[in-house]
This record gives structure tokens, C-alpha cells and sequence, in this order.
């Protein structure tokens, strides 16, 4: 059980998305105390500061990759970590004699991640429905860009410069949690996912009316990795008179 006034190491961070590299550091400061707490800073949909605006996860997002990833070695929250959200702290200050040291991690013999990382930067825009009635398909359109040669948030532009065969990865959540995953690559300068609700694995064969449902979408070429996330919700069908 996660012991509030023992000693324990903290990591504040955005968390966006949760990786390797967290994942060894947490590994690292576990080692410290036996317990560590992590803070999530509160900046979805807002900027972290210069370098940090790309922020797609909430909350529950960022609690859920976090937790997913340290289950795979074993870890608990509520035993040997905890999660807290913090406001978008930008500054800590302290005095003298505060009780606690900063230390800061390095993983340059562990985790040569600068020899892993050797393409460009990608740039990734999603098209997909906002609402989808109980019995139809919900469909969205993947494209990817190098950011130098495409940058702009309009889906119908940049035609020439996306590019083919980069491998997607997307989860499909509703409010209960995952429902399906799929894999593919972009073909023709983007991917289309399209799905049924009794093709997932949620209860029942139709969408639900007033559900909020998320997709995940991750694209990975030569080392980089794009996120983006898009929600929908069900809605009743339409009034045809």
C-alpha cells in the first residue's frame, strides 16, 4: 500500500505521451525510496511552455499510459506509485534546509537515444466524423507530412508532400476503456479507418447514444513518433422530417 508519509521521490512531468524513457527513469527513483509519486501537470489543450504545446492527452489519457506502461514490469499504482495532478507548474522555488535535494537522471550510457532517433519530424492531421449514429460506420482519414515540408493544420492541403507507407497504430476507446486496435500503413498519401460498433469489443452491437468515444492515432517512421488523439460521440439517428 502506497504509505503517504514515507519518504518518496517525485516526478512532475506532462507526461505526452508516457515512454521508454519515463519508464526508466521511474525505474531509477523507485530504486530511491521504494515509492514515487507522480505529477501530471495540468496542460491539455494549453501550452507547457516554449517547446510544449502539443499536448493531446487528458487526464484520464495520461493516468491510463502511464498506468498500462508500468504494469507490463510489474509496477502498481496504489502500492508502489501514485499519480496527482498538479497545475501547470512552470517555476518550483525553495529555500534552505527544505528537507529534499533535486537530482537530475542521465541515460547516456543506458539509453543512446540520439542514435535511435534519425529521421525528420513528422507531422500528422486527422479528418474524421464528430457524431456517428448507433448503426453506421464511424470513419476518420490519417495523413502524414514531414513538418518541413508540411506544417499546416488543413487536411486538404499538402496532397503532394504526404507520405506513403508509414506504419499507424490506433486504439479505439469509449468510456469504459479499450474496445480496438488496428495497425496499417498510409497508401495514396493517407489511411482511412473505418469501423462498426459490433466489429469492437464493447457490449453490444450499436454505437451508444451520448457515449464519448477516442481514438488514438500514432504514426512512426525512422525513429520519430507522431501522436494525435480524436474524440466522437454517438448520437440517435437523425430526424429525417
Amino acid at each position: 500500500m502506497f504509505d503517504w508519509k514515507k519518504p518518496t521521490v517525485q516526478m512532475l512531468g506532462r507526461w505526452q505521451p508516457w515512454h521508454e524513457g519515463h519508464q526508466e527513469l521511474f525505474k531509477r527513483a523507485i530504486k530511491k525510496t521504494g515509492q514515487v509519486i507522480i505529477q501530471v501537470r495540468d496542460v491539455h489543450g494549453t501550452s507547457g511552455g516554449e517547446g510544449q504545446e502539443d499536448n493531446p492527452f487528458n487526464w484520464e489519457d495520461v493516468c491510463r499510459n502511464i498506468s498500462e506502461g508500468l504494469s507490463k514490469e510489474d509496477f502498481v499504482r496504489g502500492e508502489h506509485y501514485e499519480i496527482m495532478m498538479v497545475p501547470n507548474i512552470v517555476n518550483i522555488t525553495y529555500g534552505r534546509g527544505v528537507g529534499y535535494v533535486f537530482e537530475e537522471e542521465t541515460f547516456e550510457e543506458e539509453l543512446p537515444v540520439s542514435s535511435d532517433v534519425v529521421g525528420k519530424p513528422l507531422h500528422m492531421l486527422l479528418e474524421g466524423y464528430d457524431t456517428v449514429t448507433p448503426e453506421k460506420k464511424f470513419v476518420i482519414d490519417v495523413k502524414v507530412f514531414y513538418e518541413e515540408d508540411y506544417s499546416l493544420e488543413k487536411f486538404g492541403g499538402g496532397n503532394q508532400h504526404a507520405l506513403d507507407d508509414v506504419p499507424i497504430e490506433i486504439e479505439l476507446h469509449n468510456e469504459e476503456g479499450l474496445i480496438h486496435t488496428f495497425s496499417g500503413i498510409t497508401e495514396d498519401g493517407k489511411l482511412r479507418y473505418g469501423i462498426l460498433a459490433r466489429e469492437t469489443d464493447q457490449d453490444g452491437t450499436l454505437w451508444m447514444i451520448n457515449n464519448l468515444y477516442t481514438v488514438y492515432v500514432s504514426a512512426s517512421l525512422d525513429g520519430q513518433t507522431v501522436t494525435k488523439v480524436h474524440e466522437y460521440y454517438g448520437v440517435a439517428n437523425y430526424d429525417k422530417g
